[in-house]
């Protein structure tokens, strides 16, 4: 099991094995089955392939940071996808939306905090919320500049645990889904999109009519359409702001910018995301475990923080590789 998971790259294969056991069951729930031909398709057979060229350079040169980078690429998007396939097919057959609950949970906890007076406020300070928009959007280029920096530097390990808690911190935010779905703050309140101008996001509307056709009936097949993700609890964009946020602390030179960011990004997450607050204590919560479970569970060979493990001498030579006496 450590030698195994030495590097990083067995864990996330096998939380796409799990993610894929859940799109099995929609696939066998739903009418129609899987509907991925075109795209969706074409999309996982190029991340299979990736995957492959990467896994067929490790086996010949272990040490290589581009067959790493390859491996690296092809699993971090080919969880997402699953992922939000995964969400998808959880939505069926699940329990009745927890809205009520989460509100009064903000309530009780956060009663400073007032959602509606909040997220109408924010229109009357466009430059402000043009802001809020793209720290919250950051999300789709952080891990990029971050396996870019590991592969740079030359911290393969530090690539892998990332990728094992991204895929960690995906399954901690979607397995709830099932029994635990919401409409999200923006559905509950009954707020449109055209009512706060200026949002530039549009998941917190576009997901609903996935979950419910999940839910009634009138989405018959696992398809494209389903790749919109799920706002529910814990929040992944507070999950991730948190894995984001203690990967980069490893490199000095960027921890602060990114820790900035990423903070930014986990609260954009209220009022851009529509999510409760408690949502992003509860992201947060599942992003440490997910980090922490990574680094637990890559912890073969080597240290964490990617240096090799210390190699038996070479026959003549004692630790420090001087030559010995024959």
């Amino acid at each position: 099991m450590r030698t195994g998971f030495a590097d990083g790259f067995g864990l996330p294969v096998i939380l796409l094995a799990i993610f894929a056991a859940q799109i099995a069951r929609g696939v066998w729930l739903l009418p129609e089955g899987y509907g991925g031909a075109g795209a969706l398709n074409t999309s996982l057979v190029f991340l299979l392939i990736l995957w492959g060229l990467g896994m067929m350079v490790r086996a010949v040169q272990p040490g290589s940071r581009l067959a790493s980078g390859l491996c690296a690429i092809a699993l971090f998007l080919a969880l997402s996808i699953f992922s939000a396939l995964a969400a998808a097919a959880n939505a069926i057959g699940g329990g009745d939306f927890v809205d009520p609950w989460l509100a009064a949970i903000d309530a009780t906890l956060f009663p400073f905090y007032d959602w509606r007076a909040v997220a109408f406020a924010l229109t009357e300070y466009p430059k402000a919320y043009f802001v809020l928009n793209h720290v919250y959007g950051s999300l789709s280029w952080q891990p990029l500049v971050f396996m870019s920096a590991a592969l740079v530097f030359g911290r393969v390990r530090d690539l892998g645990n990332f990728v094992s808690a991204w895929g960690l911190g995906l399954l901690g935010c979607i397995l709830p889904f099932h029994w635990f779905p919401a409409m999200s703050p923006y559905g509950y309140y009954g707020i449109q999109q055209g009512d706060v101008p200026g949002h530039m996001v549009s998941l917190p509307w576009s997901f609903l009519p996935v979950l419910e056709g999940m839910r009634d009936g009138s989405i018959r097949a696992i398809e494209m359409q389903c790749l919109t993700g799920m706002v529910t609890i814990p929040s992944f964009h507070a999950c991730a702001a948190t894995i984001l946020a203690l990967s980069f602390w490893r490199f000095a030179w960027l921890r602060w910018p990114f820790l900035a960011l990423n903070i930014g990004m986990a609260l954009a997450a209220v009022p851009i995301g529509s999510h409760y607050v408690i949502d992003i204590v509860a992201g947060i919560a599942v992003g440490v475990l997910a980090v922490i479970g990574a680094r637990r569970l890559n912890c073969g060979s080597g240290g964490a923080g990617g240096t090799p493990a210390a190699l038996p001498p070479r026959a003549g030579r004692d630790q420090k590789g001087r030559s010995l006496p024959v």
